[in-house]
């Protein structure tokens, strides 16, 4: 599983927190710096190993991101869902990554943009992985809801297998255990038609 989102979203955060959640480690979940390299969890389920990989968001980590891509099984792209100053900085990395799903002008499903990929294939590498879009810091007084991040990221025709956006705290866990759960389904589900292995 790739974890993939600007720097200072709460990636390194959420990985902590999900090894708590899970038993891996009994430390306090704190605010922690932008990694810089690699954040790794591996985490053993009924359903098989699943692996997060936290790769660094900064702007210069960021074509880093294509060599984790052909090895995943699915991505979660974490936003900071309290710092709107950012918002339009995601969705040029969103459209940089996904192309989205619309109509033409004859009302016909039409796939726009192309991503910036350097390697094409791996946009439908890309569209063919469940992707779950996490809101982070949902207990913030400045988080600006559901509603006005999936509208404002346009978040609702990304061209992918599957898709979803769900709010959290990575902080205090808040809505952590969802997102796990829907990780560990459609991962999961995704592998039975690929017949992937270890789940990344």
């Amino acid at each position: 599983m790739l974890l993939l989102g600007t720097d200072n979203a709460g990636k390194s955060t959420l990985v902590e927190q999900i090894k708590k959640i899970e038993g891996l480690s009994k430390k306090q979940v704190k605010k922690l710096p932008p990694t810089i390299g690699l954040n790794i969890a591996k985490i053993t389920k009924y359903q098989g190993e699943f692996v997060f990989w936290d790769v660094g968001g900064q702007a210069s980590l960021r074509k880093l991101w294509q060599k984790y891509i052909t090895e995943a099984n699915g991505v979660v792209f974490v936003i900071d869902g309290s710092d709107e100053s950012r918002f339009d900085e995601v969705r040029e990395v969103i459209d940089g990554l996904w192309t989205r799903r619309g109509l033409d002008d004859a009302g016909l499903p039409v796939v726009k943009g192309s991503g910036d990929l350097e390697d094409e294939s791996l946009e439908s590498t890309l569209a063919d992985l469940p992707c779950l879009f996490l809101l982070n810091k949902n207990d913030s007084p400045d988080f600006k809801g559901i509603e006005t991040i999936q509208r404002k990221l346009e978040l609702s025709n990304i061209n992918c297998i599957e898709s979803v956006c769900l709010p959290v705290s990575a902080l205090d866990a808040n809505g952590v255990d969802a997102a796990l759960s829907w990780i560990y389904r459609s991962v999961y589900e995704n592998s039975l038609w690929w017949g992937f292995g270890v789940l990344g």
